[in-house]
């Protein structure tokens, strides 16, 4: 046929003793390349043609001469002239060769039960002699040929339509070489083909926390797991966030991304799990397609949110435990891991009070922590009604999910907003406290290794009528740094332990007012305003005058003295004129006479302020407070009122009330009083007696038997009684000479000289003008509660 091959080389011979041997004497002619021979110069007649079958190839058989005998010789008959061209002789090898192509479904390298055969692929078979031909695989993906024994090369045509585009070999090799053996059926190997699908995914954070991708995270280990959970392949994401997995076989999958550090999941385009893509339902991959959008969410960690991480990230050892504080600020390691501070420097505060944001009435308190919270810790919100109550008081509830609200910052921490304090603790009559504690549970058996609380918050509401009231705010604002002093050089503090290298001035808002408080030590309870910061370094004002009614507000003259190295300290904002009087709880007018007024007693002289509205008829209107006895309109809310200074205010339009809040000293509060008429508040949201604040002869007041001669303080009526005017007096009664032993606070006009040093004629949120005989520069409050 015109697709079977010659063969040459093969000698074909007039056998003329018709023996099938190829004499010496008998005629021949060999095949060329073609196949062909000729025997030429023969006469007319009969000849027997026959092959020297020593010159045919190995493993051949003959199968076809033209007496169809099929013995490799035939007769012919020559007439004169005559060319013959009829004495064909056809061979086949006697080898059979075979093989078998099927689909890999699972690409494990063997055809299992239920993966197809691979039907109509033409497979090339090329023989020992160079022979080719071309076979086809039936219906059950077996081809076979026959071919001349010895090296025998089959190729499977990846050009053939049937043959399936874009697979990869799992089983045998294409093209394979094996050697044919003569009379036997020799096996050319079983091809199995892959057709394999792609996963492609990515990992990005959101750190706008809006559930869209922002930036990549590259580096993050993907694995690839099958059915059966087994991890089949592992991978990690690339510079722009994505990931691959190639060759994968049809069939059902999960996808496992390690959390990477410094991230929170948030999501995964599946939901459940957000570290697991097919633990709902599986990814699904189908021969020769790509899975494509398997996405991973993050959210920056600015944080640690697991202890044992905390710790290593730190590296604080052997100052690493809960309760350490190496940087020497108002936290432990337990509420700075917790809140997300560095344990490293004194910076920021982890719970603060403030404003509601949709009731002016209402307090919140807000704590920010790394996005999602630390994972083994607790948070929980305690509160009491009166400080007297604490440190047993407390009680401690979970942090209702209703009234939280979180913002999610681009730093990878959250805010969290704690609504409404009152109604939350049932603390409604107007005064009220609260602190976060804190739970670790590093191991997750149950039980507590550890618990802190943060600073104590607290606000109180105070009724405002239309006539005068007098008026303290007791709490003061959260740090905004705080520490250890090492050294004192000038007035700069020295603050290498607890500044972490940190430039101090960046902690500082310009156009605020700051003051450092100091928390331990000899000179506790002192106060230094602030003018400056540097790297590690604190400038302090040096105050030549403490009774001036102008800042700055230090509680000491002069520098700030050497020997405050070792205290500890805050640095809080101070109080200002608008800060301590909204003017949204307020009434204002364009003229002073009708409007709202605060009143300020320092040095021996008033200073007042009115509410000015500049358009009363606008709903643009700018509110603002105006120095009274003062011709320009220069707004005076950055007006400073320290710690203890007390106030008068006048409503004149309407009633209502004043909400403060902020945090509670814990510390003892120094209050300078000096001769003369003083205005003081106290320094603690809880009312206070003369003895509580230290107010005795032995504490350098004065006494005596004629109340005109003695110390006195006097409590505004109005406070009490609303509308009410003038003063409730008392004095310091010493019974010296013929009464020594009097010493105590009564009240004049009291004929039985009840004594009032244990009464709480001092009120939290209330001032009393306190008239000395003598300066008492270092008037010092001890702390009147414990945390």
């Amino acid at each position: 046929d015109a697709t079977e091959l010659p063969i040459s080389g093969v000698k074909v011979f007039i056998d003329l003793n018709n023996d099938g041997i190829r004499d010496a004497n008998e005629p021949f002619a060999t095949t060329n390349a073609s196949g062909t021979y000729a025997i030429t110069g023969l006469p007319a007649g009969t000849y027997s043609i026959a092959v020297d079958t020593t010159s045919l190839p190995a493993g051949v058989t003959n199968t076809g001469d033209p007496d169809t005998t099929k013995d490799g010789k035939t007769s012919v008959t020559l007439i004169a002239a005559q060319n013959l061209t009829t004495a064909n002789f056809g061979y086949q090898g006697d080898a059979t060769v075979t093989g078998h192509l099927y689909i890999d479904t699972n690409g494990n390298g063997t055809q299992d039960s239920g993966e197809p055969d691979l039907a109509n692929v033409d497979v090339v078979i090329t023989d020992s002699l160079g022979f080719t031909q071309t076979v086809a695989t039936n219906t059950s993906g077996n081809w076979t040929a026959m071919v001349t024994p010895g090296s025998t090369i089959a190729n499977v045509q990846e050009s053939d339509p049937q043959y399936p585009v874009g697979s990869i070999q799992r089983q045998g090799n294409d093209p394979t070489t094996f050697t044919a053996v003569s009379g036997t059926s020799t096996d050319g190997g079983i091809d199995g083909y892959f057709i394999p699908g792609t996963i492609t995914g990515t990992v990005r954070s959101d750190i706008q926390n809006d559930g869209a991708p922002d930036l990549p995270v590259a580096g993050v280990t993907i694995r690839l797991r099958n059915s059966g959970g087994t991890v089949i392949a592992t991978t990690v994401s690339l510079s722009d966030g994505s990931y691959s997995f190639i060759d994968v076989a049809p069939g059902s999958y999960s996808i496992v991304q390690t959390q990477p550090v410094g991230y929170l999941s948030v999501s995964d385009i599946d939901g459940g799990n957000p570290d697991i893509i097919g633990n709902g339902s599986p990814v699904t991959v189908t021969a020769g397609a790509t899975t494509s959008g398997q996405d991973f969410l993050e959210r920056p960690q600015a944080c640690p949110n697991i202890w044992a991480d905390w710790q290593t990230k730190w590296n604080l050892s052997p100052n690493d435990q809960p309760g350490d504080n190496p940087d020497g600020d108002m936290f432990n390691n337990l509420i700075e891991y917790a809140f997300c501070l560095p344990p490293t420097k004194g910076i920021r505060s982890p719970f603060c009070m403030a404003a509601s944001l949709t009731d002016a009435n209402k307090v919140d308190a807000v704590y920010t922590r790394t996005a999602g919270g630390a994972l083994d810790v607790t948070y929980e919100l305690q509160y009491i009604a009166s400080l007297t109550s604490s440190p047993s008081g407390w009680t401690t509830i979970p942090l209702p999910p209703a009234s939280l609200s979180y913002t999610y910052n681009t730093n990878g921490t959250e805010t969290i907003r704690i609504s409404d304090l009152e109604s939350i603790t049932g603390l409604t009559s107007g005064t009220g406290f609260v602190r976060l504690r804190v739970s670790l549970d590093a191991n997750g058996d149950s039980t507590y290794e550890a618990q802190a609380t943060t600073e104590v918050g607290g606000w109180v509401k105070s009724p405002l009528g239309t006539a005068c009231r007098t008026y303290n705010n007791p709490f003061i604002s959260c740090p905004v740094f705080s520490g250890t002093i090492d050294s004192v050089s000038g007035n700069d503090l020295v603050l290498t332990s607890s500044g972490g290298n940190t430039d101090l001035s960046t902690v500082l808002v310009s156009g605020t007012s700051y003051f450092v408080e100091i928390t331990s030590g000899p000179h506790e309870g002192q106060r230094f305003d602030v003018t400056a910061g540097a790297v590690d370094s604190l400038t302090l004002a040096n105050d030549a005058s403490l009774p001036s009614a102008l800042p700055p507000f230090n509680t000491t003259i002069g520098a700030p003295p050497s020997t405050l190295a070792g205290a500890t300290f805050a640095v809080r904002k101070h109080w200002t004129l608008g800060t301590m009087f909204p003017t949204a709880s307020f009434l204002a007018s364009d003229v002073q006479t009708t409007a709202d007024q605060v009143q300020v007693f320092a040095d021996g002289a008033w200073t007042s302020y009115w509410l000015y509205d500049d358009d009363l008829l606008s709903t643009t209107n700018t509110l603002k407070w105006l120095k009274i006895g003062v011709a320009n309109t220069d707004d005076q809310s950055a007006v400073v009122i320290p710690p203890g200074q007390g106030t008068f205010i006048n409503c004149r339009q309407v009633t209502g009330s004043l909400l403060a809040f902020g945090k509670v000293r814990e510390n003892d509060f120094v209050r300078p009083v000096f001769t003369g008429a003083n205005l003081v508040g106290g320094g603690y949201p809880l009312a206070q007696s003369p003895a509580s604040r230290s107010m005795s002869v032995a504490g350098g007041f004065d006494g005596d038997r004629d109340y005109k001669l003695a110390d006195m303080f006097y409590v505004w009526k109005g406070d009490a009684v609303p509308n009410a005017a003038g003063y409730d007096t008392y004095y310091l009664l010493e019974g010296s000479p013929a009464q020594s032993a009097i010493k105590r606070w009564v009240k004049v006009g009291d004929a039985f000289i009840t004594p009032r040093d244990a009464t709480n004629l001092f009120l939290m949120d209330r001032a009393v003008f306190l008239d000395l005989n003598q300066d008492l520069p270092g008037q010092l409050v001890a702390a009147p509660w414990a945390p």
